[in-house]
């Protein structure tokens, strides 16, 4: 079975920049696989990035309007963040996933 993979992409308030190729990526991201689809659809993640940024013992706080999805290539993906209600630093990601054409042969 074929996969799209998306590099989640969250930077904190001390990063800027955006994610294209490996080297660029800010120092904190994560890979994130889903199952082909052939048509564009809207993907979702839950992420609480205050207890992922905690187990790192970053001292920068979360920059919601800096969180990036790419492909693997590096293109960027539109992407929202909805913070929960009682902790903004928690959410859910969501963004346009391409379409993923059928492998050939």
């Amino acid at each position: 079975m074929k996969k799209s993979v998306l590099l989640v992409c969250v930077a904190v308030s001390c990063l800027t920049g955006s994610a294209v190729r490996a080297e660029e990526l800010p120092a904190y991201h994560s890979s994130v696989y889903f199952p082909a689809q052939p048509l564009p659809w809207t993907a979702e993640v839950y992420a609480d990035f205050g207890a992922l940024l905690a187990k790192l013992e970053a001292k920068a706080t979360l920059d919601p309007a800096a969180i990036r999805v790419t492909t693997a290539a590096g293109e960027a993906l539109p992407t929202r963040f909805e913070p929960d209600a009682q902790n903004s630093a928690r959410g859910v990601v969501r963004w346009s996933a391409p379409a993923t054409p059928k492998a050939e042969g």
